[in-house]
């Protein structure tokens, strides 16, 4: 049980240093076009010059971030709260679980994490009863019970059936 916790606690760590970054990135770009790119602009000014159309939409998202800094924040805390809500929705019901996890399974970083904490819970859980006496069979019956993902659970009894049918797994 200790190592599930510690596993499930580096997993949140492992998702949340991603999104640490992606933060200070976004501040970094509003800071930039909030107080950067108006000071540069003030300096080419002088010359007179027409700017290249790069440098146009720059300054057009610049100054959108200036006039409109409190309608983008408060678009961005209610996109992330409707992002948010709509996980907590989806994963209220069996079938609503397994279609969001599909949907996150088409994402190849969170697929790659699903499928390897999954393997991590199913075979320590395995090793776990295994090592105290339970039989195969009771365990994976176990097993299934405690997998949170409906996906997974299907897995595992299909693994269930064949090892009763005399197939290996």
């Amino acid at each position: 049980l200790e190592h599930e916790i510690t596993m499930k606690r580096e997993a949140i760590t492992a998702l949340i240093y991603p999104l640490i970054v992606l933060f200070i990135m976004i501040l970094a770009m509003v800071i930039l076009f909030i107080f950067v790119v108006p000071m540069l602009i003030t300096t080419y000014d002088n010359y007179e010059i027409p700017f290249p159309l790069a440098t146009q939409f720059v300054l057009a998202i610049s100054q959108g971030f200036q006039d409109q800094w409190l309608v983008i924040l408060f678009g961005n805390v209610l996109f992330g709260a409707l992002i948010w809500r709509g996980f907590h929705w989806g994963l209220a019901e069996p079938d609503r679980r397994i279609k969001l996890v599909r949907c996150l399974e088409r994402i190849p970083i969170i697929n790659g994490l699903i499928k390897q904490y999954m393997f991590i819970q199913f075979t320590y859980g395995l090793g776990q009863l295994l090592d105290g006496g339970i039989l195969l069979l009771n365990s994976l019956t176990l097993l299934v019970k405690q997998q949170r993902y409906v996906l997974y659970q299907d897995q595992i009894l299909q693994i269930i059936n064949r090892t009763m049918a005399g197939q290996s797994f």
